[in-house]
């Protein structure tokens, strides 16, 4: 079935449990017919700096996956846009990649998985992109969001702070890790750097140490080792060439594979010569996203 330019969506908005209001778009199936899917609803949940109005592959995935018979829920995160305005019940307050905690993350993505089943579905995904994608797992290792059966990592970097340290190409890394550092030291953690790697990004001292610091907190492996259901992790075969915060996760994956039980299955797959955005590769990872929820 062909995928259209259009398509009908319903504007949605969530509060979070700390007051937030989030907003995104719900896409419903075509047909109405989700029996053949493992899933009813796939919560797309965007990466670093990104929204749930963005171009790219979740928006190639929230056309295509309703054509299949899933509905789709594409949302904000408090961590949307790089610096942003984010509604409350109270006002508004500064967000965006720059500012947000990512700790908080889960709040966000609770939220939206509980309004799923207020809306009728109750077999849920988390598909994340990116840094999407390790706030997803994070969410399900910590035991929130127990409506999802099933997890989707598109892309998702290893926040480890040895493996970026230490990568042959990571010279801007150390010396903008240095800077933070030196910044918090002086009393200016709330001061704005602009970061080369391991992405270029517009972030505050303080949250540049607390993403990337030795305790490791957003480690994408360490948290996919306290999931529970049944995931897949797409990688970009270009970024394990290039960048630490892949180049690991292969044979991290594999040895995680060997120790997931039968009952929370890992899959993973190399799509060869992308990089994180999947740009050209929009109908391989559908195909592959899709073919692996009919499974």
């Amino acid at each position: 079935m062909p995928v259209p330019l259009t398509m009908p969506v319903e504007h949605i908005r969530v509060e979070t449990e700390d007051g937030l209001l989030l907003d995104g778009h719900l896409y419903r199936p075509w047909n109405g017919d989700t029996g053949s899917m493992a899933v009813d609803c796939a919560i797309l949940v965007h990466g670093t700096g990104s929204d749930f109005l963005a171009p790219g592959l979740l928006e190639f995935l929230a056309h295509s996956l309703p054509a299949a018979g899933c509905a789709v829920m594409r949302v904000n995160t408090r961590g949307h846009g790089i610096i942003s305005r984010l509604a409350s019940t109270t006002g508004s307050r500064t967000g965006g990649a720059a500012y947000e905690a990512v700790a908080e993350a889960p709040l966000d993505l609770a939220a939206w998985a509980g309004l799923a089943t207020q809306l009728g579905f109750h077999r849920l995904a988390l598909v994340g992109h990116s840094m999407g994608g390790v706030k997803s797992a994070m969410t399900l290792a910590a035991s929130q969001a127990t409506e999802v059966s099933r997890l989707i990592c598109l892309g998702s970097p290893r926040f480890c702070h040895e493996e970026l340290r230490s990568h042959h190409s990571a010279a801007h890394f150390r010396a903008d890790y240095a800077r933070a550092l030196e910044l918090i030291e002086a009393g200016h953690g709330e001061q704005l750097l602009h970061v080369r790697q391991p992405l270029p990004l517009t972030i505050t001292a303080a949250n540049f140490v607390e993403k990337y610091s030795p305790e490791d907190r957003y480690d994408i492996i360490r948290l996919l080792r306290g999931v529970r259901v049944p995931t897949l992790v797409l990688l970009g075969g270009e970024e394990i060439s290039r960048s630490g915060a892949y180049a690991s996760q292969p044979r991290e994956l594999q040895q995680l594979q060997q120790s997931r039980g039968s009952s929370a299955p890992l899959t993973f797959h190399v799509v060869d010569g992308a990089r994180t955005p999947f740009f050209g590769f929009e109908s391989e990872v559908t195909g592959t996203v899709l073919e692996w929820l009919a499974g």
